[in-house]
């Protein structure tokens, strides 16, 4: 895929003040006009690695056009809205997520970003060794390829659901053990610690690199 590009201001080093968002025009005029670095745009029917060249153009046209940065892109689901997970226990289930992942890597990078946040995925009932094991193999195996091509990161986001089993520290631990690469980090949030009374910033220190 080609990269388009984006003539914006000088991207900054992470952490970035950004608001996630479902992608319009006026989300990216909002996000400039009140201060913020740029916008996380969730994938969804009109935001996803299925678009054209000319679709792309457009999302970037308006980016420019608004002085706002797309920072990243959250690819939890695909566009019909199924959750992606990496390390379904079905086999079949696991192999369509890992394809549908490389394509949000991809889209990540035709928009010009360095990041692709994602859920860590989940197995019912698994111990987070197993399944920290199981996303480091997928990683290494299916995605770190084609990161370190485009020079695109992926990280996991903190919240809580059913297909992402690394949302605290324990499972970070275990994780980052694991995968020890730089193209390998997290989109943290640090309400989805405060709700399960744990301290975010020792937390987010801990992780800090």
């Amino acid at each position: 895929p080609k990269q388009r590009d984006v003539p914006l201001a000088p991207a900054t080093k992470y952490p970035k003040l950004a608001f996630i968002t479902d992608y319009s025009p006026p989300k990216l005029a909002f996000a400039t006009q009140t201060g913020y670095e740029g916008v996380v745009v969730k994938t969804g029917k009109n935001f996803n690695p299925f678009l054209s060249d000319s679709q792309i153009d457009k999302i970037l046209a308006t980016s420019r056009e608004t002085g706002c940065r797309i920072i990243s892109v959250e690819c939890f689901f695909d566009p019909q809205g199924k959750g992606i997970n990496h390390i379904a226990p079905d086999p079949a289930t696991r192999r369509d997520s890992n394809e549908k992942f490389i394509r949000g890597i991809e889209f990540a990078h035709r928009l010009g970003c360095k990041f692709v946040a994602a859920f860590s995925g989940g197995i019912p009932g698994a111990s987070f060794d197993r399944q920290a094991k199981e996303l480091a193999e997928a990683f290494h195996e299916k995605y770190l390829p084609v990161c370190a091509k485009y020079d695109v990161s992926m990280g996991c986001e903190n919240y809580p659901t059913e297909i992402n089993f690394a949302t605290v520290p324990a499972a970070w631990d275990k994780v980052f053990e694991l995968i020890p690469s730089h193209h390998f980090g997290m989109e943290f949030d640090p309400s989805h610690l405060v709700r399960q009374y744990i301290d975010p910033y020792r937390a987010v220190w801990d992780i800090r690199d």
